[in-house]
């Protein structure tokens, strides 16, 4: 997780800051060399607070609306409670978290123990194959359309849509003759279905002779009268009928592996939700632990600003102090200096950051 560091800023403090400390220096000179021309404060017993508190009470007055348009104590509420929020939530995210994970080791136990049970190339040229000896088969009946008076491209659609009836028939033809519920009925079931499709395949045949026979007469140099028999057409497509059923009981998977793949392809489905779930979770975990850092990033950066302020508030007061005392020694018409001038700045702060910061500094240290 990246953390990014963002400085905090705030440009109407800024412009505040800089006229406050102009207009407060331009009314502390003035001040002072209004009092030097009274030889004032005097050469001793006076006391300082009582010249330059004004200067002093615009300061801490500065330093007041620094934080009020901060606001840091209120971000550091939010900060609490965001903490707090980002804690408990936290929580819950990772005992879900450790559901999943442990649901993920479960699943992939039971991957281990289910293996899937056909192999996918095999299923393919299975169905291929079909498709295949069907559209073969269909592509023979198209000449037979033609006779029936269809253009060639009715011709080729019927022979499309009989190639697809043929490889349902193939596929379905062993679940029929399965409905029997004795071996006789079976073999009477299947007997029937072959029977009806012998005499499908030999009227077909007949008629795929009779239009070869006429089309080989009709392009015949000598007057040959050429026949075609149709016992090859007919024993073609029942050779090409029984391989495509052959390729299906052979080849196709039973019940029992329909059942065995459907409950492995159900096995990964759940695997992949539930690593799904995981990394949604994670990312849950990773947004908030985010939101959490970027917001005590700003609370923190909030504080060393509003630190920075304070001591450029109370260095310039110090300043103020010094030219205060600058200009009243060169007004001062006895040109004596009060020994009150060699007292320090003679008042303390009330600072909102910069006691916070000089905590936490004390205490990383």
């Amino acid at each position: 997780m990246e953390t990014q560091h963002t400085r905090y800023h705030n440009d109407a403090i800024e412009t505040l800051r800089k006229s406050s400390f102009d207009e407060i220096s331009g009314k502390a000179k003035i001040d002072a060399e209004r009092l030097a021309s009274n030889n004032l404060p005097r050469q001793s017993g006076d006391r300082m607070p009582s010249y330059v508190e004004e200067p002093h009470l615009g300061y801490q007055a500065l330093m007041d609306k620094v934080n009020a348009e901060v606001q840091f104590k209120t971000t550091c509420g939010e900060v609490a409670e965001k903490q707090k929020f980002c804690d408990r939530r936290t929580h819950d995210l990772q005992n879900k978290l450790a559901e999943a994970k442990e649901k993920k080791v479960q699943m992939d136990t039971k991957r281990k123990k289910v293996s899937y049970p056909v192999y996918l190339i095999r299923l393919i040229l299975a169905h291929l194959s079909i498709m295949l000896i069907s559209l073969f088969e269909g592509m023979l009946s198209v000449p037979v359309y033609e006779i029936w008076g269809f253009n060639l491209v009715e011709a080729i659609l019927m022979g499309s849509l009989f190639a697809t009836v043929l490889a349902i028939f193939a596929h379905t033809f062993l679940s029929i003759v399965s409905l029997g519920k004795t071996i006789w009925q079976r073999r009477l079931i299947a007997l029937g279905l072959l029977s009806l499709l012998t005499a499908m395949f030999t009227y077909m045949a007949i008629t795929r002779a009779e239009y070869l026979s006429s089309l080989a007469n009709a392009n015949a140099v000598d007057s040959l009268n050429i026949h075609f028999s149709p016992l090859p057409f007919i024993f073609t497509s029942i050779l090409l009928f029984l391989v495509a059923v052959a390729v299906h009981h052979f080849y196709m998977p039973t019940q029992e592996q329909k059942d065995a793949m459907c409950a492995y392809m159900q096995l990964n489905k759940e695997r992949k939700a539930i690593d799904a779930e995981i990394t949604i979770i994670e990312a849950n975990i990773e947004t908030l632990q985010q939101e959490n850092s970027d917001l005590r990033n700003t609370n923190a950066s909030m504080l060393v600003y509003g630190s920075m302020l304070e001591e450029l508030i109370m260095n310039n007061a110090k300043r103020c102090y010094a030219l205060w005392k600058k200009h009243n020694l060169m007004h001062r018409p006895d040109h004596c200096k009060p020994d009150c001038f060699n007292e320090p700045y003679p008042f303390t702060f009330n600072t909102n950051f910069h006691s916070i910061n000089n905590s936490n500094h004390e205490k990383v240290i």
